[in-house]
């Protein structure tokens, strides 16, 4: 099996509301496929895109996937091609991902759209995280202001929690210091409820 940093699913915005269920996502056409079809790299996304995605309307994602997170089986094989695409994903033989079973949310690292160039798509500058995708809420896209109001709110999140456990840690050792201290002045005796 190859390995991979990352691994990335395509999906309209409107599908990949309808697909998230509880800790999992799940595409309209795995029934019909019995796996989540993905790509290995940017160039083969983009080809994807063009062949299947060109004439779409709406806002056209991609997921960033980490392949160690899944909790379904990952398997690296030949295309399968869906009917009524183009063909120019299959011009360089690259095998492709594909994911059999749900997606685990906590496996996608990030979240991109991919931006419309004429008849082409371009990769995304940056992918935010999953969550920013919920919190624009339905109808909403990504646009470069929600995508920076979205990465500010992440970023505040992790300064609060890492602020949080670095006082919770602080305020613990600071009362094992004084503890401490006081017992080696002698001004406080040895109870077992201090230990």
């Amino acid at each position: 099996m190859l390995l991979a940093h990352a691994i990335y699913h395509i999906v309209p915005a409107a599908e990949l509301r309808a697909g998230v269920a509880g800790d999992t996502y799940t595409p309209a056409r795995f029934g019909a496929d019995g796996f989540v079809h993905c790509a290995a790299t940017s160039a083969s996304v983009l080809a994807v895109a063009r062949d299947y995605f060109a004439n779409i309307e709406g806002q056209l994602l991609v997921l960033r996937i980490d392949p160690v997170c899944l909790t379904a089986k990952l398997i690296f094989e030949a295309p399968a091609p869906i009917e009524g695409g183009g063909t120019s994903h299959l011009q360089a033989g690259d095998l492709f991902p594909h994911v059999y079973g749900p997606i685990a949310l906590a496996a996608i690292t990030g979240i991109a759209q991919l931006v419309r160039h004429g008849g082409e798509f371009g990769w995304p500058e940056r992918f935010v995280p999953f969550g920013a995708f919920d919190r624009l809420g339905e109808g909403s896209t990504l646009t470069r202001q929600k995508i920076l109001t979205a990465e500010t709110q992440s970023r505040r999140e992790v300064q609060e929690t890492a602020l949080w456990a670095l006082r919770s840690r602080v305020h613990r050792q600071s009362s094992l210091d004084l503890v401490h201290h006081l017992r080696l002045s002698g001004r406080l005796c040895d109870s077992p409820s201090l230990r």
